[in-house]
């Protein structure tokens, strides 16, 4: 008998392994976003590779491509090389964007890749064990230094930048809540555990992480949470009960207190003083974006036009010569969209963030529900910061997003982590 293998044998061989390597760089994607630039693009490289060769490019394309809520990913992309077409950055800016908005492809990558169970709740777990670490080297280096960390006093942590290790923290509480919801009513223990990971998450964002933006984007989240986990009947008190939670903190924490009365502090010297404080420099920023969105309300200046317009026309006012960070980007989203993609590019944005809510809402699998104050969180994040245009917090929104989607495309097949 002949037990040489075909070349279709070899052909299915390959297609499972680069399956398997694929998959693998997604649950490595998930585990090492909010820990290691690295491991996270050593996790995308083999998630890239698997994809190319599990095969089935068709169908894959199709679906990442034209799937009702990835679509806005691929679009928004695009829009991005349609503003290559007419910005006067330079090369070196142009390559950077490239690099920063490619990334938002990964959503439809990870979305049709993902097509096993077993797969993507080893995903999911990764993503709690990141964050988990995360959570608990915050709180140990309190008290001990942290190799890798960056082991400064009041403020505690691995992340380089405080900003994306809060907003982390935040998505791991919002998660850490759907999960002790949707177990609430048949496993209480394991409620009560993911009640108190989350419960420990929201004290290390609330009174240890000094970034006010990851805060805000918190409270935001639990507020649409609450609206939208409660039955109709109860949405009132459960939106009054995380009304009354946020005020005991702003009541207890002096990490709050102190952060939000500097920004009372720096608008009233904002006259004179808005060049050397952190609000006056964002205002004055949005300012110089809105202006250059009005030279050009429909499509912007182009891609990576903010910066070469704010170091061409803006020096002065926004302190250019002096490294000022808002020269870069505005730190908003929505400012710097607006500036350099118009109004098409904020319909696109509005678009990334809106349809997969909308989708994710009508399928029948919880996990949809933990959409819309995960994006809810992400949106007022992007408020008051660069969002997608930061590395490391693009990263947070896109594992999360790229998980859930395939969690729900997947649902008929998926038992949910905590099972």
């Amino acid at each position: 008998m002949n037990t040489t293998p075909t070349g279709s044998d070899r052909t299915a061989s390959l297609r499972a392994l680069g399956y398997t390597v694929g998959c693998a760089g997604v649950v490595g994607m998930a585990l090492f976003f909010p820990l290691s630039r690295a491991g996270f693009n050593i996790s995308v490289l083999l998630m890239l590779i698997g994809w190319v060769l599990a095969g089935q490019y068709a169908s894959r394309l199709k679906l990442a491509v034209t799937h009702p809520a990835s679509w806005p990913f691929v679009a928004y992309f695009l829009l991005v090389l349609v503003g290559l077409a007419y910005t006067d950055a330079s090369g070196d800016e142009v390559t950077r964007q490239l690099s920063i908005y490619s990334k938002l492809l990964y959503v439809p990558l990870v979305l049709s890749l993902l097509q096993d169970a077993v797969w993507i709740r080893r995903a999911w777990w990764a993503f709690y064990a990141g964050c988990l670490v995360l959570l608990l080297s915050l709180y140990a280096s309190l008290y001990v230094p942290i190799p890798g960390g960056r082991n400064i006093p009041g403020d505690p942590g691995v992340f380089n930048n405080a900003i994306s290790q809060g907003l982390a923290l935040a998505a791991l509480t919002l998660g850490c809540a759907h999960m002790a919801w949707q177990a609430w009513a048949r496993q209480q223990r394991v409620a009560w555990v993911w009640a108190a990971l989350g419960a420990a998450a929201l004290v290390a964002v609330m009174y240890f992480n000094p970034s006010r933006g990851p805060q805000l984007a918190l409270a935001a989240g639990l507020l649409i949470m609450a609206w939208i986990g409660a039955k109709p009947r109860w949405r009132v008190v459960a939106v009054g009960g995380v009304v009354a939670l946020m005020a005991v903190v702003a009541s207890s924490s002096t990490v709050v207190q102190n952060r939000f009365a500097l920004v009372t502090q720096e608008i009233k010297t904002l006259d004179t003083n808005g060049k050397n404080t952190s609000v006056g420099l964002r205002l004055l920023a949005w300012h110089s974006a809105a202006e250059m969105w009005q030279s050009s309300p429909v499509w912007g200046v182009g891609t990576g036009g903010f910066k070469h317009t704010a170091y061409r026309d803006y020096t002065p006012k926004l302190g250019c010569d002096v490294g000022s960070p808002v020269c870069d980007q505005p730190h908003s989203q929505f400012a710097l969209t607006g500036a350099e993609l118009g109004t098409v590019g904020l319909i696109a944005l509005l678009a990334l963030f809106w349809v997969p809510v909308r989708w994710a809402s009508r399928q029948s699998h919880p996990q949809g529900r933990w959409l819309a104050p995960f994006v809810g969180m992400f949106v007022v994040h992007s408020l008051f910061d660069g969002g997608l245009e930061i590395n490391s917090q693009a990263f947070v929104f896109i594992v999360a997003m790229g998980l859930t989607l395939a969690t729900l495309q997947h649902q008929q097949t998926l038992t949910p982590p905590d099972a």
